[in-house]
Order: structure tokens, then C-alpha cells, then sequence
């Protein structure tokens, strides 16, 4: 008999569902503006000099480059998604620490953002977006590690005997 189902088992997948929602909006975003590029009217020769074109192509360049990292990230969060809709209907501590090393390397990998947002003195709500996105995967670290700490077989316990003879 499965045992029932717990939270432990819903907050890790929709923890992963919204990172996954996330990360395709980030790069459904970033691919629509490279597609709104369009160049002026007038030529290039007379409108922008050489360092121009070359300060475009880096501009250019970074949002490829986020477009892409975004397209990665969007798969590697597709990834603990599947693992965490499979643990739903299985229930095993395998998937819950799979699960585990997802959780890890997604707080390592929005950590530095957190800090770097705190000393941006141009955007104050940055700090807070990029906490709550931190919050994620913490909270889908938690609800994993009390998957793997109660979802697992019990210990069988011996039970203690009494003696059938006495002894006088």
C-alpha cells in the first residue's frame, strides 16, 4: 500500500513547474526582442560609425548569448520537473536525492545573483525578485530532504519475547 500523498510530494514539482515556467518566459522574452531588431532606414556606412557597429554586435552577442543560457536553463529545469512528477506516483527516496542534487546546483546557480542584485543601486525590487526565485529551490531542498527522511521503507522493529518457560 502506497502511503498517502503528502505535500512533501506536490512542493517539489511546483517549485520546479515555476522555474521551468520561468526560465521558458525569460527566453520566449529575449527571443522576441532579437526579432524586433530591425535596422534603421538609413545606411550603415553613414549613420553609425565602426565603434558603434562593434558596441551593436556585443549587444547583440550578450542577447544571444542569454537567449541560449536561458534555452539551457529551461531544459536543466525540465529535468526536476520529470523526476518530481515520476516521485509522485512512485514515492522513493531515489528520485527524492536526485531531486536533492537539482535543488543544490539551482540555489548555487541563482545564489550569485541574489548577492549581486543587493549591491545594485539602480533597481531596489531586484534584490527581492531574485530572493523569491532563491526561495524556490530552498523550499524544494526542504520538502526533499523530508521526502527522503519519511519516505522510505520503516526499520522493522523486534519485537521483544517473553520468555515461554520460567525459571524458578
Amino acid at each position: 500500500m502506497k502511503p498517502k500523498l503528502a505535500p512533501r510530494h506536490i512542493i517539489p514539482t511546483v517549485c520546479y513547474a515555476i522555474l521551468f515556467i520561468i526560465t521558458v518566459l525569460v527566453a520566449v522574452s529575449f527571443y522576441t526582442n532579437m526579432q524586433n531588431l530591425e535596422p534603421s532606414g538609413e545606411s550603415v556606412e553613414t549613420s553609425i560609425p565602426l565603434i558603434g557597429l562593434l558596441a551593436v554586435g556585443i549587444v547583440v552577442a550578450a542577447m544571444v548569448f542569454v537567449f541560449l543560457g536561458a534555452v539551457l536553463a529551461s531544459v536543466f529545469a525540465a529535468v526536476p520537473l520529470l523526476l518530481s512528477c515520476i516521485n509522485i506516483f512512485k514515492r522513493n527516496r531515489k528520485l527524492a536525492i536526485a531531486g536533492l542534487i537539482f535543488d543544490i546546483l539551482f540555489a548555487e546557480f541563482l545564489f550569485f545573483p541574489f548577492v549581486t542584485s543587493l549591491f545594485s543601486a539602480n533597481a531596489p525590487t531586484l534584490p527581492l525578485i531574485f530572493a523569491a526565485i532563491l526561495a524556490l529551490p530552498i523550499l524544494s531542498l526542504v520538502m526533499n530532504i523530508l521526502n527522503i527522511k519519511q519516505g522510505g521503507p520503516l526499520p522493522e522493529r523486534e519485537e521483544e519475547t517473553l520468555p515461554t518457560e520460567l525459571i524458578p
